[in-house]
């Protein structure tokens, strides 16, 4: 996924809010998002060449959501698929600051939304910070640098996403907003 905006607690009647995208080669053949027959807990879409995933959530109330990191001249050729890290992510129990914790160096730069719904607890992780970050009330923007970083496409949809909040009057609305 290369570009995802998500509104936390920012508008009265609805609690959550996301709008992203997968943005990736058009011969990285991928599934849309169902209920996977593998693991009926999980609601995302599929990358079909590895197998993992960009973004998705469980019947339990995990979620989590996937950018790369744009990194010209650093990638690491053999490094494992960094869609696996939602897919684990979403089998874990674990909290973020924990599964950050293990997450390996040898994956290529990536930036990982980690929420626990059931506990209202929310993290941005990437293997280009130190440590996670919680996050709090309002609107982020995540693409291909850190977390709301002033590129013009976050800087863009995060507006966008602000002004669809201010005028939707309900779910229909906001969708085609």
């Amino acid at each position: 996924m290369c570009l995802a905006a998500f509104a936390l607690n920012a508008h009265p009647r609805f609690p959550l809010v996301i709008a992203a995208n997968r943005d990736e080669f058009f011969a990285r053949a991928a599934a849309p998002m169902a209920w996977w027959v593998d693991r009926p807990d999980v609601l995302a879409g599929r990358d079909l060449s590895a197998g993992g995933t960009w973004f998705g959530l469980t019947r339990a109330g995990r979620l989590a959501l996937l950018t790369n990191v744009r990194e010209p001249g650093r990638q690491i050729a053999e490094a494992p698929s960094r869609g696996a890290l939602v897919v684990d992510w979403l089998g874990s129990d674990e909290s973020a600051p924990a599964f950050a914790h293990r997450l390996a160096d040898g994956y290529n730069g990536f930036n990982l939304i980690t929420a626990d719904l059931a506990r209202h607890d929310w993290h941005w992780l990437s293997n280009r910070t130190a440590t996670p970050f919680a996050l709090g009330t309002g609107i982020h923007a995540l693409s291909n640098a850190a977390l709301d970083a002033p590129w013009p496409k976050t800087v863009g949809l995060r507006s966008a996403m602000g002004d669809a909040l201010a005028v939707a009057a309900d779910a229909d609305d906001l969708i085609e907003r």
